[in-house]
């Protein structure tokens, strides 16, 4: 029973019949002063879907929290947003200064785009805690995991310090993090290493389970 109403260069304010103009609390207003809401449309579920000249889409609950931005980074066409539509299944498609993209907003199935290179080729892959870990050709990076999925999911990863070089695995053991690592083998801890044994090349690991807690380690 209200109007939010988006400006090009100024915000977004909602509009109430009974207390009148009020400026949008969002934590975005001066993310989208700068970038210029140009379209905006409401899901059939509740979110807020809105497309910027300079800087994509933005998925918001209602009440402006954000849930999700999509770029070029992640697999827009380009960051120029002319108009949005919601189809009967949910999904989006976004006419673009570039074409037209389709984002299935449902899907089980995201994808992270390293346009940059700076994470390098994956080769181990692992989660705890409400993170994310992957192993690569460059070092130990890892990203927070949302809580709800039901949106695509943009990761941000950064590098864990003193990771820097090859990692081949990284194996969940009795919920303790270990990185296999071209210098050793490290114990993971949030956003963290620790050394555990510098037998170069930790390749892959067994529960020597009629010992206890105790580990093969190939190298």
């Amino acid at each position: 029973n209200h109007f939010l109403i988006c400006t090009s260069q100024q915000g977004g304010y909602l509009f109430k019949p009974d207390s009148g103009l009020s400026l949008w609390k969002t934590d975005l207003q001066q993310t989208f002063k700068h970038d210029q809401i140009n379209r905006g449309i409401a899901t059939k579920d509740g979110k807020i879907i809105l497309g910027t000249i300079l800087n994509g889409i933005y998925i918001l609950t209602k009440n402006g929290k954000l849930l999700h931005h999509i770029e070029k980074r992640n697999g827009l066409q380009n960051n120029t947003v002319l108009d949005l539509f919601c189809d009967f299944n949910g999904d989006l498609w976004a006419g673009l200064d570039h074409g037209i993209d389709l984002m299935v907003l449902n899907s089980d199935i995201s994808f992270y785009y390293d346009y940059s290179g700076k994470i390098g080729s994956v080769y181990a892959i692992q989660s705890k805690s409400q993170k994310l870990y992957i192993g690569t050709n460059q070092g130990l990076y890892y990203s927070d995991l949302p809580n709800n999925r039901d949106y695509p999911v943009m990761l941000n990863f950064n590098l864990l310090n003193n990771s820097q070089g090859q990692v081949w695995s990284i194996y969940n053991a009795d919920n303790q993090l270990l990185c296999g690592h071209n210098k050793g083998t490290y114990d993971v801890e949030k956003d963290k290493i620790l050394p555990v044994s510098n037998v170069s090349g930790g390749m892959s690991y067994e529960v020597f389970s009629n010992k206890g807690k105790e580990y093969l380690i190939g190298s």
